[in-house]
């Protein structure tokens, strides 16, 4: 069985990369928008599980961003983002052992999580050493129990991927310095492609997402998570009092 890492950076050298920026891009560039665009003030970004760099590039163009940083684990990912861009900042570390030098306001990962054994530590690690108080992260994952024609990607890739559902990605933010999340995700996208096939579904979602709240009581937050056909995406903000 291959390790994640050494499968991107295999990517990165035939080229898949621009792929998967392709497939992703409409959904990724909503997400962005979610987390930066109503925001007044300077912030700082991190991408993590940032590939080639695609969308730390397109985070530096925003007017209020005055940092973006961009940490992946695997070599010729970081090396081709570098090559792209080279005066971008770029790390090749373990994301469970990176720690920023300052801690960032908006932290974003798309199609990452799932490739640890315990991704519940990257999300605490995530909660306490790398997000500013109050700041926000916005996930996106395709491999997760409701969408059952993910559930082959470990033996067609080779690599282990941890399969948990919908309650369980909600429940391990919770439990782990996330406790307060906001429903912001649209009901339309650009278009959306089918991550198999490449084919184009459609320029809308209504039709294939489902939404799901769940109230807790003793936060008084509300929990929202977009289920959509080939994506489960998330936002969580950090909420610390000291």
């Amino acid at each position: 069985m291959k390790i994640s890492t050494e499968i991107f950076s295999e990517w990165a050298l035939n080229g898949k990369d621009e792929g998967m920026e392709e497939n992703h891009r409409a959904a990724v560039s909503e997400m962005l928008s979610i987390i930066s665009n109503n925001r007044s003030k300077p912030f700082s970004f991190i991408d993590a599980g940032c590939g080639n760099g695609w969308v730390v590039r397109l985070m530096k163009k925003h007017s209020l961003c005055h940092l973006a940083i961009g940490i992946d684990g695997a070599v010729e990912m970081i090396k081709k983002a570098k090559t792209i861009d080279p005066d971008g900042i770029y790390f090749c570390s373990d994301l469970l052992k990176w720690i920023p030098e300052q801690k960032v306001d908006l932290i974003h990962s798309m199609e990452v999580f799932y490739y640890l054994k315990h991704p519940s530590e990257l999300i605490r690690h995530m909660a306490l050493n790398c997000l500013k108080p109050g700041g926000e992260m916005i996930m996106g994952v395709d491999f997760y129990l409701e969408n059952k024609k993910s559930h082959s990607w470990p033996v067609d890739l080779n690599t282990h991927m941890s399969l948990f559902s919908e309650h369980d990605w909600v429940t391990m933010f919770k439990t782990n310095g996330f406790n307060r999340w906001r429903p912001e995700l649209k009901n339309s996208f650009p278009y959306i492609k089918n991550m198999e096939t490449g084919a184009i579904l459609g320029t809308s979602l209504h039709r294939t997402y489902v939404r799901t709240s769940i109230t807790l009581n003793n936060l008084n937050p509300i929990i929202n998570i977009e289920l959509r056909l080939h994506r489960i995406a998330a936002e969580a903000f950090i909420i610390n009092d000291d």
